[in-house]
């Protein structure tokens, strides 16, 4: 199941309560209802940006691997990629305003870092930028779109929704370190050379993704299988 899809059925937990309770006390579910709202429009301003950050981690992928193949793999499929994150890009601004509204430092963090988009993409196409640099570029730009939506679940309110969240920081920071797990294993494989170094942050990536997948463990509950 993708973030995005847990986080619109960790949407449901409060709303589903508020119909039970309503039948019980209307003035404080009224209260419960408008707190459920407030989350659930906070749960809905993270899903573009998950999506954002799903399509950035391919990108990145694939990039790493026309990179270290000298633009043998994934020539045909690195462009529609492109055109799938710059969708999610236009998509994503359709929120900014709330963005800069509710979470402006990170807002402006994220702005600041996809500035470079264009130019690295440009480089990967010329064979002018080397695999750590375009790792770390990528790299970057998803982990300010994840301090975003780091932000945005750390404001909710009911009990149920600031558990689930936690969980859902640390799913999405394990598929991350996942991904770029995989990236190094591209690079490595892709250029025929996997030296101790590139082997040693293919370890601590590993290590990483299994300890957060262990600590979301906890929020199992919430998040369901």
């Amino acid at each position: 199941m993708k973030l995005r899809t847990q986080v619109i059925a960790l949407v449901a937990i409060p709303l589903l309560g508020i119909a039970i309770l309503s039948a019980i006390n209307v003035e404080r579910s009224w209260s419960d209802f408008k707190t459920a709202k407030a989350a659930e429009r906070s749960a809905q301003l993270t899903l573009p940006i998950a999506e954002l950050i799903e399509e950035l981690q391919v990108e990145r992928a694939m990039s790493t691997g026309f990179v270290g193949t000298r633009g043998v793999d994934f020539a045909t499929e690195l462009p529609p990629q492109k055109q799938r994150v710059d969708t999610a890009i236009q998509e994503m601004s359709a929120i900014t305003n709330d963005l800069s509204t509710r979470i402006p430092e990170q807002q402006e963090l994220y702005q600041t870092r996809l500035l470079r988009l264009k130019e690295i993409r440009s480089r990967i196409f010329e064979q002018d930028v080397n695999v750590d640099e375009l790792t770390q570029y990528y790299s970057s730009v998803i982990a300010a779109a994840m301090e975003m939506n780091n932000a945005i679940v750390a404001d909710f309110e009911t009990l149920e929704m600031a558990k689930g969240g936690a969980g859902l920081i640390l799913l999405s920071v394990a598929k991350e370190a996942a991904e770029s797990e995989r990236s190094i294993g591209a690079s490595g494989f892709g250029s025929g050379v996997f030296g101790p170094n590139l082997y040693a942050q293919f370890l601590h990536y590993d290590a990483h993704q299994k300890e957060m997948l262990n600590q979301a463990r906890h929020y199992s509950d919430v998040l369901g299988e």
